[in-house]
């Protein structure tokens, strides 16, 4: 380079020489960029188009083939010479790479394992974001490298501070994503099904150590006692239903034998001579309301008179007066306390 600056020294075009490294230098560090919106204006339609498909690219590229894409060179290579590389003052830049040249420095990114480790940026995982390799054989994500060369203000690696890099997008942080994801759901099955067989396995083989067998067989223990107090408690209960059942059958039971009881004494008494005894006995008075039961062997239509089977009299009203007060159920004849079947008198 110093050789090449001597000839032009020489040839005395030192003031050519003085300009082009200038020029070269400006376009280097953006000192031309000073007016934004002229440069935006001066974009051809057809550079705005292939920055659009560019961001297509890296946003749609996931979505090629699942979560893989198809690896594609970001930023193709320009041979727009400045005027000092023209005059061979200075290098011109790396003709672009081939895709030999590509798999080589995968190969040497993939042997560090710069993929599977997170971004040296943002220091997180590449998973399904998109990632771009750059000639330097360092990964970065998509969106911080394009962060850093905006905050930066020049196109140097964060890694190595290499210039004039060419990127190229790829997706070994997803494969390795895919990897680990399949490999943790693998894991993770497998423990469930050797858990499980080794708990049919311990439910059938006592251990051989005394402490773990102990406890073996008091768990053994503890799960046949619950067994047994668990069926005791079934049964008690369908024993409790059971007896509550014949309880119901033995009283439904008994109320029919009372009726039939009450029935074969009704059937049983000799009513004619029960009224005779009563028209003997010579009853005049109700013994309830102490009022005239009328003459005797006739029934009044104003206070029907009741017979009971005891042979004593009295009026109906007051026979069912009392027994709506009576607290016992079976009733009793207020004058000799015995029970009772009831008719109308006189018998007929």
């Amino acid at each position: 380079m110093t050789a090449r600056r001597n000839d032009h020294r020489q040839k005395g075009s030192l003031p050519v020489s003085a300009a082009a490294l200038q020029q070269h230098l400006a376009k280097k560090f953006s000192l031309e960029a000073s007016k934004p919106n002229l440069n935006r204006s001066n974009k051809s339609l057809k550079e705005r188009a292939k920055q659009s498909k560019q961001k297509d690219v890296v946003k749609k590229g996931n979505a090629e083939s699942g979560y893989i894409g198809v690896e594609k060179v970001l930023e193709p290579f320009r041979n727009r010479l400045s005027l000092a590389q023209r005059l061979g003052i200075l290098d011109a830049p790396e003709s672009p790479l081939s895709e030999d040249e590509w798999k080589n420095i995968k190969l040497k990114s993939n042997d560090r394992q710069d993929s599977a480790n997170p971004c040296a940026i943002c220091q997180e995982p590449f998973a399904f974001e998109a990632q771009v390799l750059l000639s330097c054989s360092h990964v970065f994500h998509h969106v911080c490298l394009k962060s850093f060369e905006k905050l930066s203000g020049k196109k140097s690696c964060p890694m190595c501070r290499k210039q004039e890099y060419q990127s190229r997008l790829i997706f070994e942080g997803a494969k390795i994503h895919l990897d680990r994801a399949a490999t943790r759901l693998q894991a993770c099955w497998r423990g469930y099904v050797v858990r499980r067989m080794y708990k049919r396995f311990r439910a059938m083989n006592p251990p051989k150590d005394k402490r773990l067998r102990k406890t073996f067989y008091e768990a053994e223990l503890s799960k046949l006692t619950d067994k047994f107090l668990h069926s005791v408690e079934k049964c008690s209960r369908e024993v409790d239903v059971l007896m509550n059942e014949i309880d119901s059958d033995l009283e439904y039971s008994r109320r029919i034998l009372r009726s039939l009881e009450i029935n074969q004494k009704e059937l049983q008494i000799d009513w004619e001579s029960v009224q005779a005894k009563a028209l003997h006995m010579d009853l005049r008075e109700c013994p309830i309301c102490l009022t005239s039961l009328g003459e005797p062997g006739k029934a009044l239509k104003e206070r029907p008179i009741a017979l009971l089977s005891c042979a004593h009299l009295f009026h109906d009203v007051c026979l069912q007066t009392y027994e709506e007060c009576n607290l016992v159920t079976k009733h009793q004849c207020p004058v000799c306390r015995s029970s009772y079947t009831k008719k109308k008198f006189p018998v007929t």
